[in-house]
């Protein structure tokens, strides 16, 4: 009797965590707002609303207000002002005066000792080849994706991103 049609279920609990789509999803999220407030401060600009997209193409739907708090936790955490702004949107400051630095040198001190999940975003150039009759046209296009290394194990994920402006 062939043991084809049976499910190998050694492989089934191989994977030590389960990634939660949304998470990394935010995580993509906080990673285009630190990108978004360090490019504000390059121009002086000390503080921003921030309306994060209703859905992003690509990627599991989420909760806008779980995505809303994520964000908020962060910053503050980051030892930024956060505010509700409205319902879809934050109050992010900067401001010398706003920063609170206890939260920050917190936070840098405690991720010396904890190991945690580091999210990279990387571009790949694609080179695409078309022959038709004599002529020859190359392409090269750019593909994203994002680089998740899981705390506490050698697991590693590639993800697909789209990082279009919102």
């Amino acid at each position: 009797m062939s043991n084809s049609k049976l499910l190998n279920i050694t492989l089934l609990n191989d994977r030590k965590e389960f990634i939660d789509p949304t998470t990394v999803t935010f995580d993509i999220q906080l990673k285009k707002l630190h990108k978004r407030i360090s490019d504000l401060n390059r121009h002086k600009i000390k503080e921003c609303i921030y309306t994060p997209p209703s859905y992003i193409f690509g990627r599991p739907l989420y909760d806008l207000n779980e995505m809303l708090q994520y964000l908020y936790d962060q910053l503050v955490d980051n030892g930024l002002k956060v505010e509700p702004y409205d319902v879809n949107s934050i109050y992010i400051s900067w401001k010398k005066e706003d920063l609170n630095m206890d939260a920050y040198n917190y936070q840098t001190k405690s991720n010396d000792k904890v190991v945690q999940d580091s999210i990279a975003i990387i571009e790949k150039p694609v080179t695409n080849v078309l022959k038709k009759g004599s002529s020859t046209i190359t392409t090269t296009n750019f593909q994203t994706f994002a680089k998740v290394n899981h705390k506490g194990s050698n697991i590693k994920d590639c993800l697909p991103v789209n990082l279009n402006k919102y």
